[in-house]
């Protein structure tokens, strides 16, 4: 600015001096430029960015706050605040899917406000593993969520106790082993049962040598179940009779131990062994 101020001094002492046309058009343009200048910078600069607020849509309803603002702030770190670049929105997304928190996450996006929306289907825990490390939460397809998760259903838990395989160490994996797999189609099919708060745990010590599931009680006692639902053996009774035992006991006896404290076989087809 102050070298145009300059120019305009001396393009007015030529003009005093006799060369007006030349330097009254060099005086237009100094003054033209005085006047665009502040307005072209006005432009060109950025606005002042705020720190945008992420929201979850629909998330469930046991994602506390804290893990909210964690997982925010996970997916904050990626945006550098370009509205034009979706560079920042992709790279939000792949981090909070290596988050190990989600079943998928569908979209990142910047919504007119600035915030971002994140479109995501959250794990939701269903039980837990006991392996020689400790405790595991897992979803429903045997998926681990990441440590320090817990179980927020104030129903009873149905442990899976003693699994062959070492928990996988990638996030979104499921629970390697045949015997996983059985446990949690047996679990699937024990849960929301009156019954269901007398079990304690499926046991999967026996699985490797007989194949067969076995389910403690909380009495102590242990009912050897059998094959996984779906996969009896041709003389094993099929699950929904193996139910009906348990019912028609829970009925006559109020457990579904008969409160018998030792191993009732509930594999025979005709009968209930109990030894």
């Amino acid at each position: 600015m102050t070298r145009m101020m300059g120019l305009a001094k001396v393009a007015g002492r030529h003009m005093l001096q006799g060369d007006g046309p030349t330097w009254l058009l060099l005086l237009a343009f100094v003054l033209l430029a005085g006047i665009t200048t502040p307005l072209l910078r006005r432009t060109i600069e950025p606005p002042t960015s705020q720190p945008a607020t992420v929201r979850f849509i629909e998330a469930p309803e046991w994602v506390g706050q804290s893990l909210i603002d964690h997982l925010g702030r996970v997916a904050i770190r990626q945006i550098q605040g370009d509205p034009l670049d979706r560079a920042d929105l992709v790279a939000a997304r792949e981090a909070l899917q290596r988050s190990g928190w989600f079943e998928s996450v569908a979209q990142v996006s910047r919504a007119v406000t600035g915030d971002i929306e994140i479109d995501a289907v959250f794990l939701q825990p269903t039980t837990i593993v006991t392996d020689a490390f400790g405790d595991v939460v897992i979803d429903a397809l045997g998926r681990p969520l990441p440590e320090g998760s817990r179980m927020v259903d104030d129903g009873p838990i149905i442990r899976i106790v003693n699994p062959r395989e070492s928990r996988p160490r990638r996030p979104g994996r499921p629970w390697p082993g045949d015997d996983m797999i059985a446990a949690m189609r047996l679990h699937a099919l024990l849960e929301h049962h009156t019954w269901t708060s007398q079990i304690t745990a499926i046991d999967l010590s026996e699985f490797d040598r007989t194949g067969s599931l076995l389910i403690q009680t909380d009495l102590p006692a242990t009912l050897q179940w059998g094959s996984a639902p779906g996969e009896e053996t041709p003389l094993e009774s099929l699950a929904d009779h193996k139910i009906q035992w348990l019912d028609q006991f829970h009925r006559d006896h109020g457990r579904i131990d008969a409160h018998h404290r030792g191993t009732i076989d509930l594999r025979s087809g005709s009968h209930v062994l109990a030894n």
